[in-house]
Formats: structure tokens, C-alpha cells, sequence
């Protein structure tokens, strides 16, 4: 009997301790994509700068935005530049930006855009609206 609730225990442990963490709670972006940087800004300030990212690898990025949050309305503004570090983007022609807004865990705007336009720098932008009790 020692042993079976032994072994019990290690597996409910295994279970309790094994599970994904909770998302953020509240207001949170989920970026996918962002080739090559991506900037968050709320309000007209900015809130986030990413990492360079090298290629277009599959992200799951999250930028929590519960905390900053203005009563009212926020404005969200969500940037991606096209190129590499040190500002060298003589050779990156595809740009890709793919993101989804959360409120809640629950899904509340979504944005994919992409482009070989050869768009170098500032090659996306967009604004979002959303409010806070």
C-alpha cells in the first residue's frame, strides 16, 4: 500500500507541476511573427522594443499591457521594422508581422500582413483602440 501511494503521489505531482502557465490576465499581445523587430507602443510612449529577430522563426512573444493601462481609451500603436542590426537592411527584401490582441485569454483583434516589397526600416504600422473599465 506504501508503495502504490508512493506512486500516487509522484504522478499527481507530475501533473500539478507539468502544466503550462496561465496567460497573461487582462489586456496582452501574442506576437507570431515579427521580422524582423517589433515596437509596442501605448498611448505615445513607447512600452516595448523586441530583439532583432534573424530569419522569420514562429515567436510566441507576449507583451503584457494590463499593468500600463489608462482608464478609458488606449491607443496602441504597433510598429515593425524590416532589416537587421546595426541598421543594414540593404539586403532583407520580406518583411512579416502576424500578432493577435487578448483581453481576458480571450482573442479580441487579430493582424498578419507580409510583403517582399523590399521595405526597408518602418515597413508596418498599425493602431489599435481599446478601452479599460
Amino acid at each position: 500500500m506504501k508503495i502504490f501511494s508512493f506512486v500516487f503521489f509522484c504522478l499527481i505531482s507530475q501533473l500539478v507541476f507539468s502544466q503550462p502557465p496561465q496567460a497573461a490576465k487582462g489586456h496582452f499581445i501574442r506576437f507570431y511573427k515579427a521580422d524582423n523587430q517589433v515596437k509596442v507602443y501605448l498611448n505615445d510612449s513607447l512600452l516595448f522594443t523586441s530583439k532583432v529577430f534573424d530569419g522569420n522563426p514562429d515567436l510566441s512573444l507576449d507583451v503584457d499591457l494590463a499593468p500600463h493601462l489608462a482608464k478609458g481609451r488606449n491607443t496602441i500603436k504597433v510598429e515593425l521594422y524590416n532589416g537587421y542590426e546595426n541598421n543594414d537592411y540593404k539586403e532583407d527584401r520580406h518583411w512579416e508581422i502576424r500578432y493577435e490582441l487578448f483581453e481576458n485569454e480571450q482573442s479580441i483583434d487579430y493582424m498578419h500582413q507580409f510583403s517582399s516589397n523590399g521595405a526597408a526600416g518602418l515597413a508596418f504600422e498599425y493602431k489599435h483602440e481599446i478601452y479599460k473599465k
